[in-house]
């Protein structure tokens, strides 16, 4: 088997390319706006359509310099020229071959560069090997045009029956949507085999992250249906509560809850959670159980001694007969209470303590704490 032969170096005009990248065989449409760009595409249509075309490591540099560009890049063939209104054009290229920059010779008008072109070794013994990596591209290829959706059948087939493993590689990097680094790291390696080891390793890690993809966007899609849905029934029960006559006196039941809400004048977290409690009670079916559960809560909220205060006064003789006039026996938890407020008065910067009363209903817990 013949190894792979360089040939001497060319010289040719260049263009940067920014974000893109073109292979050998595969065709590629993209606008030049650039005058740099422009130029080098005048000087290449005035010297046989050939162009050098290289990617950019840095694709927002607006003007490049040599040590911005990636050295391999390909030898391309302009097919088609459009000039724009304005002063741009769109350019379709074919790729010929790949080349390695060696130098750049000029770069006042446009990249002129010394180039050093690689041609494949087309007599590549076919072994089994190769077959399965060629199969396995191919598979993960088609697998990834029917999840994405992007890419026709044709565009498919257009690998099915071809056995030059680094021609497979090519089509599928120039097809499919990869990273920059990714493409130029395919552009990079020369041999065909390896080529294709790398392409099958980057469209396996493509899939991946196209399954998670489906994942989120079916997940998203089965909660705006059921979005969708809730708000079509609540709809129906706002219609059904009008036939009823009950839709305007909820309504104005909501508005009065939010009104005596702002009234309270209270810290923005704590008036947030009650409007939204609000809002959350306005959606629940009239006669709910939870709508019930929310109107009491809201009704104790409101009822609560919001921004008001008193003057604490620790009186031990006072405590100790208004516990005796209001409550008969009980003497254990009254012991604790005064406790409790001798502890206060002997310390009152003690920042307090919760006091759990236990005990079956009616023995006067309540009143106790009250």
């Amino acid at each position: 088997m013949s190894e792979d032969v360089i040939v001497k170096t060319e010289k040719l005009p260049m263009l940067a390319l920014r974000g893109l990248s073109v292979f050998p065989f595969m065709l590629l449409n993209f606008d030049v706006e650039r005058q740099k760009s422009i130029a080098a595409l005048n000087a290449a249509m005035e010297n046989g359509r050939r162009i050098f075309l290289l990617a950019q490591k840095d694709v927002a540099a607006e003007n490049p310099e040599e040590k911005d560009l990636y050295k391999t890049g390909t030898v391309c063939y302009i097919k088609q020229l459009l000039r724009m209104p304005g002063g741009g054009i769109k350019v379709l290229v074919e790729g010929q071959y790949r080349a390695r920059l060696v130098q750049v010779i000029s770069d006042r008008n446009y990249f002129f560069t010394e180039i050093e072109p690689f041609y494949e070794n087309k007599n590549l013994r076919h072994t089994p090997r190769i077959e399965a990596l060629i199969r396995k591209a191919f598979e993960l290829f088609s697998d990834y045009g029917a999840l994405s959706n992007n890419i026709s059948k044709e565009t498919v087939l257009g690998i099915a029956s071809s056995s030059d493993p680094g021609y497979v590689a090519d089509y599928i990097a120039q097809n499919v949507y990869l990273k920059p680094d990714s493409k130029q790291k395919v552009l990079d390696t020369m041999n065909p085999v390896k080529r294709i080891e790398i392409v099958c390793q980057i469209m396996e890690n493509e899939l991946e992250v196209l399954g998670i993809e489906q994942q989120i966007g079916e997940k998203l899609q089965a909660r705006l249906v059921r979005q969708q849905k809730e708000n079509i029934l609540r709809e129906q029960m706002h219609v059904i509560q009008s036939e009823l006559g009950e839709d305007m006196d909820t309504a104005a039941e909501m508005q009065e809850y939010r009104e005596k809400i702002l009234e309270l004048g209270l810290e923005k977290d704590s008036e947030e959670k009650l409007l939204k409690d609000v809002s959350k009670l306005e959606k629940q079916p009239f006669g709910s159980s939870e709508a019930s559960v929310l109107r009491n809560y809201l009704d104790t909220c409101l009822e609560l001694p919001w921004n008001t205060g008193t003057k604490e006064r620790i009186d031990i003789s006072l405590a100790r007969k208004i516990l005796d006039e209001d409550h008969y026996g009980l003497e254990k938890v009254k012991q604790r209470i005064i406790e409790f407020l001798a502890v206060r008065q002997f310390n009152p910067e003690f920042k307090g303590s919760i006091i759990c009363l236990v005990g079956p209903p009616g023995v006067g817990k309540t009143s106790v704490a009250i």
